[in-house]
């Protein structure tokens, strides 16, 4: 039961996606705090009980859902860091025009009123 409320959770995002792409804002911009605490909870049930199949022992499923909240926003700042790196670095390569670029134009072509 719970598979199918986090699958339909994503749909019901990706269709507010779809939807303020449209200019049409739905409840995720009207109340994105209470969507937010909605599929977190969801995917939380989910996990726990994903855990719960795997037969974790009960008393280390608090540390475990620790680590692994530690490790997705860890994940996270490596993948934002690294964008940004790959930005930087992106931004140091010099752009230019090939040289036969340079000085030509559309509308400074012969006969417009404006060549020479």
């Amino acid at each position: 039961m719970i598979e199918a409320l986090v699958a339909f959770s994503i749909v019901f995002v990706a269709l507010e996606l779809v939807r303020a792409y449209r200019g049409q804002y739905g409840l995720t911009a009207r109340i994105p705090w209470l969507i937010a605490f909605t599929f977190g909870l969801l995917h939380g049930f989910a996990f726990a009980g994903s855990l719960a199949q795997i037969g974790l022992p009960e008393h280390n499923i608090p540390e475990s859902l620790l680590l692994f909240n530690v490790g997705v926003e860890l994940g996270q700042l490596l993948f934002v860091g690294a964008v940004l790196l790959l930005i930087d670095l992106l931004r140091r390569i010099p752009r230019r025009l090939p040289h036969w670029t340079t000085g030509y134009h559309p509308m400074r072509s012969a006969g417009s009123p404006r060549s020479g």
